[in-house]
């Protein structure tokens, strides 16, 4: 289940973030809805657990405020 989903479309590639209780559950919501292959997706996504999203997000949120000046 997904619990929240957020996207950021700022510049190439469009990045998808949620709160699930199986990474799959993301995985599988994604490549259902854009006709993707999951065992390629896996592949070349990046997958968080715990606390390490945390530092994780704040380097997105670092390189996205660079991005805009």
């Amino acid at each position: 289940m997904v619990s929240l989903l957020f996207v950021l479309s700022i510049c190439k590639p469009t990045e998808t973030y949620g709160i699930v209780n199986k990474p799959d559950d993301l995985i599988n919501l994604t490549c259902n809805v854009t006709n993707g292959q999951i065992e390629e997706f896996k592949a070349n996504c990046y997958q968080r657990e715990g606390v390490g999203i945390y530092s994780m997000l704040r380097q997105v949120k670092w390189n996205k405020d660079k991005a805009l000046f």
